[in-house]
């Protein structure tokens, strides 16, 4: 028996096809929204903590 191309129980196939749809999914944000911004925010990669955050937030929040 021989398991066809289109089969989604293969794990690689599966993951193939929810990274085509995810990157779908980008393409169709970025043509409504832009690309202005970045994939992912930095903030926090600077290796401030919550406390650091709380006691430097602008007065308005």
């Amino acid at each position: 028996m021989s398991v066809s191309e289109g089969d989604s129980s293969d794990p690689e196939v599966q993951e193939s096809e929810a990274a085509r749809e995810e990157s779908r999914r980008k393409a169709r944000l970025d043509a409504i929204f832009g690309t202005a911004l970045p994939d992912d925010s930095s903030g926090r990669d600077k290796g401030h903590d919550d406390k650091w955050f709380l006691e430097n937030r602008p007065p308005h929040h």
